[in-house]
């Protein structure tokens, strides 16, 4: 592992919500495109023998999958996010969250403070405009 340096670059992990078998974690910089195009093999024995590392009492068996985004290689993202900027708070994304004139709904990880610049974070808000656009059709 120790000429793969990129996996100093994995940080943030955290177990999805209602999926405890999922870990997520990001990775930013040079060594998100460097892993955009690892070997999958290559990347799941890293992985592996990180967490190793890290929880050695656990003995944990090898991941079954990664999936990983491939955002410097969208032409709409070129691995890009949200991040909340020196100044900014929670009431700015809170200020996103809000629909125009009842017509127009917001979504995606830059309106969810809790899991911004993910892709459940922008799941999550789209389902639940989806759900009050439902309600407003219902009345």
């Amino acid at each position: 592992m120790e000429e793969n340096k990129f996996y100093r670059s994995l940080d943030n992990f955290e177990v999805l919500p209602n999926l405890p078998s999922v870990l997520v974690c990001f990775v930013v910089g040079k060594d998100a495109q460097f892993i955009e195009n690892l070997d999958e093999d290559c990347l799941l024995d890293v992985v592996s023998e990180l967490l190793n590392k890290c929880f050695f009492k656990l003995n944990l068996p090898k991941p079954k999958k990664i999936i990983r985004s491939k955002w410097s290689q969208d032409k709409y993202a070129l691995g890009s996010y949200t991040y909340v900027k020196i100044g900014s708070s929670i009431r700015d994304v809170k200020e996103l969250q809000k629909p125009l004139n009842n017509s127009i709904f917001f979504c995606g990880e830059a309106t969810n403070y809790k899991y911004m610049g993910t892709v459940h974070g922008a799941y999550i808000t789209g389902r639940d405009a989806a759900n009050k656009i439902i309600r407003m059709i219902k009345k």
